[in-house]
């Protein structure tokens, strides 16, 4: 087998986004537009399940219509994940920006973003990708988790 791929379909209850990377604030600022509470904003969250992919490698995705994230782990040590956000509506929210980060233990990466940024009367799609990987130490505890976060409007906001 080449690898695996799973699936996952997961809610989260909605919280407020924020302009910093963490989002606990109430607005968030996508290209020159700043969307907040008036654009019906909100965020989901989640972690990833610990991967444990072998020598094949295993992919783990979450989609929300066009837009999506992605973990894709190879031979327990190479951790790469991708984030798309498409602007597009799906079950009655528009989808702007999707981010993720790496964590492991008490470090944690930089989050990457994707956002969609309405432009000349329709959306722009954006995609971002990242690698980070595992110490090679045996048993130093160093497992690689993702966190992630997509953050919605109305879908009359623009």
């Amino acid at each position: 087998m080449a690898g695996s791929a799973v699936l996952l379909s997961m809610t989260a209850s909605p919280a407020l986004a924020s302009s910093s990377d963490d989002p606990t604030g109430t607005t968030v600022v996508i290209g020159d537009r700043e969307y907040g509470p008036a654009d019906g904003v909100e965020v989901e969250s989640g972690d990833f399940p610990t991967l444990n992919s072998g020598p094949y490698g295993e992919n783990l995705s979450i989609f929300w219509g066009l837009s999506y994230v992605r973990e894709y782990e190879q031979q327990q040590i190479r951790h790469t994940g991708t984030a798309h956000a498409h602007g597009d509506v799906y079950q009655g929210k528009r989808t702007i920006r999707v981010s993720f980060r790496f964590y492991r233990g008490s470090t944690e990466f930089p989050w990457k973003h994707a956002d969609a940024v309405y432009s000349g009367g329709s959306w722009k799609a954006a995609t971002t990708t990242s690698t980070v990987y595992d110490s090679l130490i045996p048993g130093a505890g160093n497992t690689t988790k993702m966190r992630y976060n997509r953050v919605t409007v109305s879908p009359s906001s623009n």
